[in-house]
């Protein structure tokens, strides 16, 4: 059997190597790229990118507490809206 499985691989690879071609295919030249400027063309000026206030620096202003459970909170008491954040770490 090991003897078939290597008679078979051996015949491969020769039958393959024989569809090889003896030289490898020419890869034909090209030009190298050459940059024209059109002549109306203008340089495009830097622009100054707005700054993103930093997200700590926008919780300075809230109120912070903890409720009567131990939980804690950020932001006013009487607030129209609550948001409760149920997460888990794991």
């Amino acid at each position: 059997m090991p003897r078939l499985f290597f008679m078979l691989t051996a015949s491969l690879a020769l039958a393959l190597t024989a569809c090889a071609s003896a030289t490898p295919a020419q890869i034909p030249a090209t030009r190298a790229p050459t940059q024209t400027r059109a002549a109306s063309a203008s340089v495009p000026t830097p622009v100054a990118l707005p700054t993103a206030t930093p997200a700590v620096a926008a919780l300075d202003n809230l109120a912070q507490s903890v409720t009567p459970e131990g939980h804690y909170a950020l932001g006013r008491v009487d607030a129209p809206v609550t948001l409760i954040d149920y997460s888990d770490f794991m």
